[in-house]
């Protein structure tokens, strides 16, 4: 099955949240979205900060919240190739928490 996804841009421009910054930047944070607008102008922020919240709906912190597909589905064709065998590497420690962490959180949604 393939797919093709168009995007077509809107002619018109994001409309501007009717509600404060402060509140904005409290919702974002809320739903753990970190707004850095170091070098930005008090003009750009203000736009980052609102787009951001006018999108927030499209970001997420967790994998549970990320809704998953079944509507496409990904094979990778190697013809006759065999399967390359490597040596398995060592992760650093912190990289080796992250791993778990991730995969104690994958085996927990799927149960």
């Amino acid at each position: 099955m393939n797919a093709v996804i168009e995007y077509t841009k809107s002619k018109q421009p994001h409309p501007t949240p009717l509600i404060d910054e402060p509140t904005q930047m409290q919702e974002l944070h809320a739903r753990g979205i970190q707004v850095d607008a170091t070098g930005f102008t008090e003009e750009q922020r203000k736009k980052l900060i609102a787009l951001l919240y006018t999108n927030c709906d499209l970001f997420t912190s967790d994998l549970s919240q990320l809704p998953g597909t079944d509507l496409i589905t990904h094979t990778i064709d190697t013809g006759s190739a065999k399967p390359i065998r490597q040596r398995p590497f060592r992760h650093s420690l912190e990289a080796r928490k992250e791993i778990d962490r991730q995969i104690d959180l994958m085996l927990r949604l799927i149960s």
